[in-house]
């Protein structure tokens, strides 16, 4: 997966959580053209809601793991630093590479 913009993956889990808050216990969908009306041009939309997608998957499986980068409901920015950079285990080649060479 493609590295993105801090500033994106930020704006893109915001408008999520925002949604989630706006409409408790409803499932519901947000169209492509709200994410990228959030993001910088030239943005690859896909990939930013794809990590911003992990993040409220890991955020709401898993909260103690983000606990301590966790104040008054937000996400601190490193989480959107590191999440906009972590490799998925894929070289460049959509191979992949954990725990072998490829």
């Amino acid at each position: 997966m493609p590295t993105v913009n801090p500033a994106d993956l930020k704006k893109v889990w915001q408008v999520s959580a925002d949604f989630e808050a706006s409409n408790p216990g409803q499932s519901g969908s947000i169209g492509s053209t709200v994410y990228q009306s959030v993001c910088s041009p030239g943005a690859n939309v896909v990939a930013v809601w794809y990590r911003a997608s992990m993040l409220c998957v890991l955020e709401q499986m898993m909260p103690e793991l983000l606990a301590c980068w966790t104040h008054d409901g937000q996400l601190d920015d490193v989480v959107f630093e590191v999440a906009s950079a972590v490799s998925d285990g894929e070289n460049a080649n959509g191979r992949c590479s954990r725990g072998t060479a490829v």
